[in-house]
């Protein structure tokens, strides 16, 4: 939204100087900040701080802030919320983070310098671009008020966010154009979660939870990420989903699912919600018997270590990698944090699988996954280019036809990409015990690791080493020929 059209609380009527602002670059803008202390919400230095951090929104044209944008390096951010004329007066209470308060504490401390008990947490922040003088490409996350929005029907307030934390997401997602003060002349496709439940620290250190939903929930996400180092260009999807303000301009000339579906006609401020993906029906030629997603509880006690599992995979940064049959995500998720910033596909027929997946990507704070909803024996049409690596963790032992799933999988392989395969030894499954109870599959589904070369190569792969992951696994990596 521009400054115009957004009906920010202002706290200061005063002319002064534009705050500059950290913008991409900077060597601490991708970092983790530190949590505020209890004892600097008392600090002569906060309150000014907060007030700082308004001002600068304000003037930059923004609708949110976070602390490292300002060079103020602590777990802190702003936002204007659009709250309901009709919950407005009941929201007061609940929310002690509003600063309708600001001006007034402001005039009771009448700090005139910050002190010399300043927060060491605070770094100069760089000035601002000429590109964002006036709030022209400010953190607009919307540019314009919608047109079919009632203007009375809901109210809007400033809130401070203080160690803030996401307890949930929601699985359901949207997609919205983003932009950013730290990184001016751009704009993003990114896909967030529609609602999410929040808590953190108000002014007074007391602290509360929140449920947030729609636009708020995507700003409140987009602060966050602020607070752990990350802008929103690493949360797109893909390259094409960054464009520039100036192209931006001209979306109405794009053809019309460029750069992704909903994209060009998405107004500024909505969110585009894709529709529904067909259901998919399970049978047996597609989903592998005996490969449900175990009870976590157990499956998480067998792996308590997933990243140093997937480091055996041999997978390096950069690198596009498929997880097939990626289930909720546990090897998934730092399988993404190895191959950064290539990407990771997420393969699976069971949307509810995909979702997990993407849920537990969103509180680990990956952004390098791409769900994908196929049949693994199709899968290289599904992928923009082929991998250079594909994992298959404990389902290999279910496929009815193994040795033509991997001449699949070798398709979407480049030229001596690697097909790495964790499975079961060939135990009776009485005798793998996990929390007390045998786990795993029917004893006359599993493989040894010679059975499993031997169906894997003729698919035209050389089997290059086998690992040993006690207590009972094990990991066959293979090479592509050719």
């Amino acid at each position: 939204m521009t400054q115009s059209a957004q009906a920010s609380p202002s706290p200061s009527s005063s002319p002064r100087r534009k705050p500059p602002l950290t913008t991409l670059g900077h060597p601490r803008l991708g970092k983790v900040s530190p949590p505020v202390t209890p004892d600097m919400l008392k600090a002569p230095w906060f309150l000014p701080r907060l007030e700082r951090m308004a001002r600068a929104m304000e003037a930059h044209g923004g609708i949110g802030i976070a602390a490292p944008q300002i060079g103020w390096f602590r777990r802190v951010f702003l936002m204007v919320e659009d709250v309901p004329l009709e919950e407005a007066s009941e929201l007061e209470e609940d929310v002690p983070g509003h600063l309708m308060w600001l001006d007034e504490a402001m005039e009771e401390e009448n700090p005139e310098e910050e002190g010399p008990e300043e927060d060491p947490g605070v770094e100069e922040a760089g000035q601002a671009g000429e590109d964002m003088a006036g709030g022209n490409t400010g953190e607009h996350l919307a540019e314009e008020i919608r047109e079919e929005e009632d203007p009375q029907a809901t109210t809007q307030r400033l809130v401070v966010w203080i160690n803030p934390e996401v307890t949930e997401f929601s699985p359901a997602l949207g997609w919205a154009w983003e932009g950013c003060l730290s990184v001016p002349g751009w704009r993003g496709w990114i896909r967030r979660p529609l609602t999410v439940t929040v808590k953190g620290w108000g002014l007074d250190g007391r602290p509360y939870s929140r449920a947030l939903a729609g636009w708020n929930a995507r700003v409140f996400l987009h602060e966050f990420d602020h607070l752990d180092g990350v802008l929103f260009p690493q949360r797109a999807m893909h390259p094409s989903h960054l464009v520039t303000l100036m192209e931006f301009a001209r979306r109405r000339r794009w053809p019309h699912d460029w750069p992704a579906p909903g994209a060009r006609d998405n107004l500024p401020g909505t969110m585009y919600l894709p529709p529904p993906a067909p259901s998919v029906a399970p049978d047996a030629t597609k989903v592998f018997p005996a490969t449900s997603m175990p009870d976590p509880d157990w499956w998480h006690s067998l792996w308590p270590d997933p990243q140093g599992v997937m480091a055996l995979t041999g997978v390096r940064p950069g690198q596009h990698v498929v997880d097939i049959c990626c289930g909720d995500g546990w090897f998934t998720v730092p399988l993404a944090r190895l191959a950064s910033p290539g990407r990771v596909e997420a393969v699976d027929l069971l949307p509810d699988m995909l979702a997990a997946t993407e849920r537990a990507a969103q509180q680990a704070g990956v952004n390098n996954i791409r769900p994908l909803a196929c049949d693994a024996m199709t899968l290289a049409p599904h992928l923009e280019q082929p991998a250079q690596l594909a994992v298959m963790a404990n389902t290999f032992h279910g496929i009815p036809q193994p040795t033509e799933f991997c001449r699949a999988v070798a398709q979407a392989l480049a030229p001596g990409g690697r097909l790495a395969i964790l499975n079961w030894h060939a135990r009776p499954q009485e005798e793998t015990t996990v929390l007390g109870k045998p786990r795993g599959p029917k004893t006359a589904l599993r493989l040894t690791p010679e059975q499993t070369r031997a169906l894997v190569e003729p698919a035209g792969f050389r089997q290059e080493r086998v690992e040993e992951l006690p207590p009972y696994h094990y990991l066959s990596v293979f090479q592509r020929l050719g």
